[in-house]
C-alpha cells in the first residue's frame, strides 16, 4: 500500500538514496549508446553482440542457474521467446549504430515506451488510456523532427500528421477493433513519410525497427513474466541473445580486432551495464514508486546525447534538441499512464533493455 506516492515507511533519506541510485543507473544506460558506437568501430555487429552477451552471460552464471531450479518447460520457453525478441531488438539497434549517431539512436529507442499501449491495442492485450496515445503522437511529432533537417513542415506532412491523430483518436475510442483508426493511422504514415523533407536513413531505420521490436517485447514481457523467476527469465534472455548473433555470424562479414579500446568497452557493457545494472536496479526500485523511477529512467536519452556530444563531438542542433524534448514528453505521458493490466509498464521498463542492457 502507498500513500502520498511514497512507498510506506520508507524514510526520505532511504527515497533519494534509492533514487540517486536509479539516477546513477540511468547515467550508465545513457552511456551504452556511446560504447556501442566505439565497439563497432573495431568489430562488426554480431561478434560484437556475441563478446558482450557471452561474457555478460558467464558473470551472472555464476549466481543464477536455470538448470538447477526445476523449471517446466512452459518457463523455457517463455524465456527463450523474449530472448527471441530481445535479441531482435539488439541485433537491430546495433546494427543501425554502424549507420546513425549515438544521439539519435538514443532517442527513436526511446520512442518504444510510447509504442507499446498501441500495440496493446492492437493486439487486444489492454485498452490503455487515452493520454498515452496523446504521448504516442508527441513521440511521433518528435521522430518526425529528428528526421527533418530544419524545422519546416510542408503541406502533404502537415495532413499526414493529422490524419495521424485521427487514426490514434480512433483506435483510442474505438470499443471493438481499431480497424478503421488502423486504417488512417497507416495512411497518416504513408503520406509523412512520402514527404520530400525526410531524411530518415537505413541506421534511423534499422533504429526505429528496433523501437518497435522492443515495444511488443514489452508486452510479451507483461504477459509471461510470471512463468519463472526474474533471475531465471534474465539468464535465458542473455542466452538467446547469444545464440542468436552465434547463428547470424556466419551469414555476414565478420570483423573483431581486439584492440584496448573494444576490449574495454566490452567489459563495460556485460559487468557495469548489465550485470551490475540488473542487480542495482532490481536492490533499490521496489523502494520508490514506478511512476518516480519512469520519470528518473526517461532521462536515458537526453543523458545519452549529452554523452555523444561530449565524446564524440556530435551535434543535433536546435530543432534536433526540440524533437529530442517531444519524445522525452510523450515517453513520459506514455509511462505515467501505464496499462490497464497488473503490471505497470515501469515496472518493465528495464525488460526492454534497461534490467538487460
Amino acid at each position: 500500500m502507498e500513500r502520498s506516492g511514497f512507498p510506506v515507511a520508507l524514510a526520505p533519506r532511504a527515497l533519494w538514496r534509492a533514487e540517486l541510485v536509479l539516477l546513477g543507473i540511468t547515467i550508465i544506460w545513457g552511456t551504452t549508446f556511446t560504447a556501442v558506437k566505439i565497439g563497432l568501430q573495431h568489430a562488426s555487429p554480431f561478434p560484437f553482440l556475441l563478446a558482450r552477451f557471452g561474457l555478460a552471460l558467464g558473470v551472472l552464471s555464476l549466481w543464477v542457474r536455470p538448470w538447477q531450479m526445476g523449471l517446466d518447460l512452459s518457463a523455457w520457453r517463455a524465456g527463450m521467446w523474449l530472448g527471441l525478441w530481445l535479441g531482435l531488438g539488439f541485433v537491430l539497434q546495433t546494427a543501425g549504430l554502424i549507420w546513425t549517431t549515438a544521439s539519435m539512436s538514443a532517442f527513436i529507442t526511446g520512442a518504444s515506451a510510447a509504442f507499446t499501449p498501441l500495440l496493446e491495442r492492437l493486439l487486444g492485450r489492454g485498452r490503455p488510456p487515452g493520454s498515452a496515445f496523446v504521448g504516442l503522437y508527441l513521440v511521433l511529432m518528435g521522430l518526425y523532427g529528428l528526421s527533418l533537417p530544419r524545422l519546416h513542415v510542408g503541406l502533404q506532412a502537415a495532413m499526414g500528421l493529422s490524419l495521424l491523430a485521427l487514426g490514434l483518436l480512433g483506435i483510442a475510442r474505438s470499443g471493438g477493433r481499431p480497424i478503421a483508426g488502423a486504417l488512417l493511422l497507416g495512411f497518416g504514415l504513408w503520406l509523412v513519410l512520402r514527404a520530400e523533407m525526410v531524411r530518415f536513413g537505413i541506421g534511423e531505420w534499422l533504429t526505429l525497427i528496433s523501437a518497435l521490436v522492443w515495444a511488443v517485447y514489452i508486452v510479451e514481457m507483461d504477459r509471461l513474466s510470471g512463468r519463472a523467476p526474474a533471475g531465471a527469465l534474465a539468464w535465458m534472455q542473455l542466452a538467446m541473445v547469444g545464440l542468436l548473433a552465434l547463428f547470424l555470424l556466419p551469414w555476414f562479414p565478420v570483423r573483431f580486432s581486439p584492440e584496448p579500446e573494444l576490449l574495454m568497452g566490452l567489459v563495460y557493457l556485460a559487468l557495469v551495464a548489465t550485470v551490475l545494472t540488473t542487480w542495482l536496479q532490481t536492490r533499490f526500485q521496489r523502494q520508490t514508486t514506478p511512476t518516480r523511477a519512469a520519470l528518473i529512467f526517461a532521462a536515458e536519452p537526453l543523458v545519452a546525447a549529452l554523452v555523444a556530444a561530449l565524446w564524440l563531438g556530435e551535434q543535433m542542433g536546435l530543432h534536433g534538441w526540440i524533437s529530442g524534448a517531444l519524445i522525452v514528453w510523450g515517453m513520459l505521458i506514455a509511462m505515467r499512464s501505464g496499462p490497464q493490466n497488473h503490471s505497470a509498464l515501469p515496472d518493465v521498463k528495464g525488460t526492454k533493455c534497461e534490467q538487460i542492457r
